[in-house]
């Protein structure tokens, strides 16, 4: 559910109780809450119309520290070099099939984050890309460099389930593999539980062996 607030003129200041008009303080700055689901999605038809013609309506976003998280993990392939270094060397010349990406943008994760911010999740959805590393051919053993990053998807606007945020790794999978192939068998693994932002740090220092490998 969400919290909805808008401004309004109140006409009365007199509030009923135990069948008695009672007095209420109004204040300077009267705003009117409404419970409403996501999207405007309701059974309620009144509260819909409230909702949806209401032009100075604000949706109440949670603080950060509080927001519900969940994380995944994405990995990239990307051609490998003879002699990799930093990564903005390593794959200047790499060769992918983005239309719109070079190498380059995808591998340091800023078009990662616009891709999964623009194209997958929904308004009310804050998408962080905290830490990533670049695993080289010979490292891994595979034919190709790998970039791995951290997703982490926050409830910011809205709630935030395990299940919807699993959907949310699927399309970020399908839409990124558009324009750079994937690691096939880190494809599919579901997100980790949600948990408040305020312990995401600790958990990823505490298992920052696990991650990225």
């Amino acid at each position: 559910m969400y919290i909805i607030f808008t401004h309004i003129k109140p006409t009365h200041d007199l509030s009923s109780h135990r069948g008695v008009d009672r007095p209420f303080h109004v204040g300077k700055n009267p705003k009117l809450y409404i419970f409403a689901k996501p999207n405007n999605d309701s059974d309620n038809k009144g509260e819909k119309d409230i909702v949806s013609t209401s032009s100075t309506m604000t949706t109440m976003t949670s603080s950060v520290q509080l927001q519900l998280c969940c994380r995944h993990e994405l990995h990239i392939e990307l051609p490998s070099h003879d002699q990799p270094v930093e990564i903005s060397n390593d794959v200047a010349e790499a060769k992918i099939h983005s239309p719109l990406y070079t190498a380059d943008e995808m591998a340091n994760g800023d078009a990662i984050l616009n891709i999964i911010q623009d194209s997958v999740v929904p308004k009310g959805i804050r998408v962080e890309v905290p830490i990533r590393k670049f695993l080289s051919a010979s490292t891994t053993g595979l034919e190709s460099n790998i970039v791995v990053f951290l997703v982490v998807y926050c409830g910011e606007g809205r709630p935030l389930t395990r299940n919807e945020a699993d959907q949310y790794r699927s399309t970020t999978e399908t839409e990124v593999a558009k324009h750079v192939p994937l690691r096939q068998n880190r494809i599919g693994r579901m997100v980790s539980k949600p948990v408040p932002y305020s312990l995401l740090k600790g958990l990823i220092e505490e298992r920052a062996n696990d991650y990225l490998t």
